[in-house]
């Protein structure tokens, strides 16, 4: 039963590397063909714990005014109304705008890269301590 629970959390494990490796690649992917362009924050979005995450305009190169949810809250709030910031938009859907920072739009892949690599330790000391177990007899 033991052995299960590791080969289990083993699977997972590797499973969130997969997951991890196919939003870091698809996060390059949009960096490589977004064009960067200049931003103003226009307001800021709260949630229930009061953290806050900023709202952002900008014009597209085809003339549309986009107004975007950056949707990462921090607390104290990293943005002000009024900011100046630097966005990254694919023309071809400039709705999917996001702010040009390295931190934030690599964020969930390395959490999730760090979430497998825990279900990977978790299930090698589990299956390292059965065949520990099953050398003592």
């Amino acid at each position: 039963m033991i052995a299960l629970a590791g080969i289990v959390l083993g699977s997972v494990g590797l499973l969130l590397l997969g997951i991890a490796y196919l939003l870091w690649t698809r996060t390059k992917g949009f960096m490589s063909q977004a064009q960067p362009v200049k931003g103003t924050v226009v307001r800021m979005a709260s949630d229930s714990e009061g953290a806050y995450a900023p709202i952002f305009r900008f014009m597209a190169s085809n003339g549309e005014t986009i107004e975007k949810h950056a949707g990462m809250y921090s607390k104290p709030p990293e943005y002000r109304v009024g900011d100046i910031v630097d966005v990254l938009y694919d023309p071809g859907n400039p709705h999917g705008a996001r702010i040009a920072k390295t931190s934030s739009m690599y964020f969930v892949p390395i959490l999730v890269a760090v979430m497998g690599i825990i279900f990977i330790g978790i299930a090698a000391a589990i299956l390292g301590l059965k065949l520990l177990d099953l050398g003592t007899y």
